[in-house]
């Protein structure tokens, strides 16, 4: 379980030293650009789920400033993006570090797709085509198999890694 699993949280840039008050949490950033998602517990209730997520906050402090993000094109939990996505691949690409270990390849083969996407017509339909099921058994992976299941929590390293998968989601 994570040792703060709701509550205010403070997002930070590497290296800085804020006092925070005891009831906020600390989340050190990698970068000065943050990529977030949230996660809420279903519970067979989604209309309760969707009404508690447009409850989050955002504030930023005084001194915070990042650049617009990247425009796409509009989607919700039922209808995710598709090969629209590949209109704005550099931008996104490039619009905020990534620590993985496995970024860059996974940008280059993004690169090559969106140019694919980019020759025709064709393809883009093909590439759309394709992507249905994809999307479709991430929506359903997502929640069910992204990360070990243990005590009502998805997180945590899968077993025989060292690698930590963050996830705040109860179920």
């Amino acid at each position: 379980m994570p040792s703060k699993p709701f509550g205010k949280y403070a997002l930070v840039l590497p290296g800085t030293d804020h006092d925070l008050p005891k009831d906020i949490g600390r989340i050190e950033l990698h970068s000065a650009k943050a990529k977030l998602l949230d996660r809420i517990e279903l519970k067979g209730e989604p209309e309760g789920a969707v009404a508690l997520q447009k409850q989050f906050t955002l504030t930023a402090s005084a001194q915070s400033a990042s650049a617009d993000p990247v425009p796409l094109a509009a989607f919700d939990n039922q209808t995710l993006i598709g090969v629209d996505l590949f209109d704005q691949a550099e931008a996104l690409v490039t619009s905020a570090s990534d620590v993985s270990p496995y970024a860059a390849a996974m940008q280059q083969q993004v690169r090559a797709v969106a140019q694919y996407v980019a020759s025709g017509p064709e393809a883009r339909a093909e590439v759309g085509a394709r992507l249905q099921p994809i999307i479709a058994q991430f929506r359903h992976d997502a929640v069910t198999k992204s990360a070990p299941y243990r005590n009502h929590w998805t997180g945590g390293p899968r077993p025989g890694t060292t690698a930590p998968t963050i996830s705040f989601a109860h179920r």
